[in-house]
């Protein structure tokens, strides 16, 4: 009868020590996961600040803009022998016009 119990202890033994094995190699890859997670929402972030800052500053630089460039247009003859050339036209559709 002690054989049989001493029997059944080692193999309990040796089970204890597989799952020991198992969970070590769970914990290492739930470890690896968590890592990888918060380094995903870390690139995320850093993204989204970049998309935003970009955003601002572009908003930023139109706002302090004080330039607008229009070309010089072409007009008909009948307005150009008015005097009202694409030069007139083009400084009439700016912001001081």
């Amino acid at each position: 009868m002690q054989g049989h119990v001493a029997a059944f202890l080692d193999d309990q033994r040796s089970l204890i020590a597989i799952q020991k094995h198992h969970l070590l190699k769970q914990f290492a890859l739930s470890l690896w996961e968590k890592r990888l997670g918060v380094a995903l929402r870390l690139g995320t972030a850093m993204v989204g600040l970049t998309v935003a800052g970009a955003l601002g500053f572009m908003v930023w630089q139109a706002s302090q803009s004080s330039g607008l460039r229009i070309q010089p247009l072409s007009v008909p003859p009948d307005l150009a022998s008015r005097g009202i050339t694409g030069d007139v036209v083009a400084g009439r559709m700016g912001p001081d016009g």
